[in-house]
């Protein structure tokens, strides 16, 4: 009797064993589906990104990959002419959802520079120039010299520096620093430089922070690709 109730017990612990097993496994499959969404929910096309983004389908997982995916998509979408020109009514949508998208995204990492980026494009994309401001600043803060992502933050706040507060368009003048130290960001140094007029002063002043290589990589670049001389 006392080896049957061993063996029974032995059973019993192996029953239990192989429960939680298969729950691990049925949680680790749900947590790959749910990381895995955004790669099957966005498109590859802009009006696809469009349509996920507007239904509220494109949702980020918890991984940094799958959240910058769905930061893409939104930055792809708002920045877009097509959708800069739309409608408010069909415009909504798409503002309102990639806005709480990186507000849930920078609350859950508050270093997320991109997420708070993505949030200063959704203010601009509703015309909320106060959140603006508030949001740039933000992603300057705590990625200061990360070039790609303060050339982004150029594009933007060029385009709406007389809106910006004074402690943002400080911030606008060192990212224009940071932007113009990198090949891959110096074009919206100089594409901000040819649009906007009265920034030229100060993107001049910007630039002469560099080293001179990088001067002059900026006035070389600068009068290949237009006749306006610095």
């Amino acid at each position: 009797m006392k080896r049957e109730s061993n063996g029974g017990a032995s059973n019993l612990g192996a029953w239990c064993a192989a429960c939680v097993g298969l729950l691990m496994l049925v949680a680790s499959l749900a947590l790959l589906v749910f990381e895995a969404r955004p790669y099957f929910t966005s498109g590859l096309r802009l009006d696809q990104k469009i349509a996920a983004i507007s239904s509220g389908q494109l949702e980020p997982g918890l991984s940094f990959n799958s959240q910058t995916l769905v930061l893409d998509d939104c930055r792809q979408v708002l920045a877009s002419v097509r959708v800069r020109v739309m409608a408010g009514a069909d415009k909504a949508p798409l503002v309102n959802h990639c806005a709480a998208v990186s507000r849930a995204v920078a609350e859950r990492s508050p270093l997320n520079s991109y997420a708070r980026y993505v949030e200063a494009l959704a203010a601009a994309s509703s015309g909320q120039t106060g959140e603006l401001g508030e949001y740039l600043l933000a992603s300057q803060r705590t990625a200061p010299w990360e070039a790609w992502l303060a050339g982004l933050r150029v594009e933007l706040a060029a385009r709406y520096f007389d809106l910006l507060p004074d402690v943002a368009q400080a911030a606008y003048r060192s990212d224009l620093t940071a932007a113009a130290s990198s090949n891959q960001s110096l074009p919206a140094v100089l594409d901000a430089y040819r649009r906007y007029v009265p920034q030229r002063e100060m993107i001049t002043v910007a630039v002469e922070r560099l080293p001179a290589p990088m001067q002059s990589a900026f006035v070389s670049q600068l009068r290949s690709t237009s006749q306006v001389s610095p």
